[in-house]
């Protein structure tokens, strides 16, 4: 199977426009049967998570981090399969809100998909990578993935790492694959992620768009042997 994690920028592009069926359509590109997505918007006015799974004819869940009146702000998990047992957690947050959203997947095998997006405090992100560890506990197989805002080198992406493996270390990749996200001074980062436990990656790649500011990190995944 297919995954894939992209920060959609509330569903803004690089040249400012909001296009949620140009989005859509990368994201449907991208064949992924599972896809975490963080900056998701949901309001009176736009639903951007249901929007998109009607275009991609897939199932989605929706938990925010950020509530005002009617505005809901967070991540989402759209899926080719039936999503169970959804549930969000508040993370705890020096500045801006974060949380994790987790469901059951019920793909050829039932597994655990869960969706972040990191603060912009690294120690606020080693507090975020602790809870989220809680939370999973020894859950497996389990998909983890979002928009960490920090390196591979980080403390709390090595405090993951502890209990998950990292789909760029594990699967095979170009070597053009090695940043996820340009900074304002245009440095390449890599600071989006899919963590894995319990399944064997196979491939590994990132894929550009016009869309949103960051790439589309990508895996296909095998179940693994027991």
């Amino acid at each position: 199977m297919r995954v894939a994690t992209l920060n959609i920028h509330k569903g803004r592009g690089l040249d400012g426009r909001e296009d949620l069926d140009r989005l859509a359509a990368f994201l449907s590109e991208s064949g992924a049967d599972l896809i975490g997505l963080q900056e998701v918007i949901q309001s009176s006015r736009r639903n951007q998570p249901e929007f998109l799974a009607k275009k991609l004819g897939m199932e989605y869940a929706f938990f925010p981090s950020l509530r005002r009146c009617t505005y809901r702000y967070g991540n989402a998990l759209l899926s080719r399969w039936p999503l169970e047992e959804v549930q969000g957690y508040v993370l705890p947050s020096l500045r801006e809100k974060r949380s994790l959203l987790t469901a059951r997947c019920r793909g050829p095998l039932s597994f655990t998909a869960a969706v972040t997006h990191l603060g912009l405090n690294s120690r606020e992100r080693e507090g975020h990578a602790a809870k989220i560890l809680e939370i999973l506990g020894k859950k497996q197989p389990v998909v983890l993935m979002g928009d960490w805002n920090a390196s591979s080198e980080s403390q709390e992406v090595q405090a993951i790492l502890e209990e998950f493996g990292d789909a760029f270390q594990l699967g095979e990749r170009s070597a053009s694959d090695t940043h996820t996200y340009l900074s304002r001074d245009l440095l390449p980062h890599r600071i989006d992620y899919i963590f894995v436990r319990g399944f064997t990656v196979v491939r590994y790649f990132t894929r550009g768009t016009i869309a949103t500011d960051h790439r589309l990190v990508a895996a296909d995944l095998q179940w693994a042997e027991v």
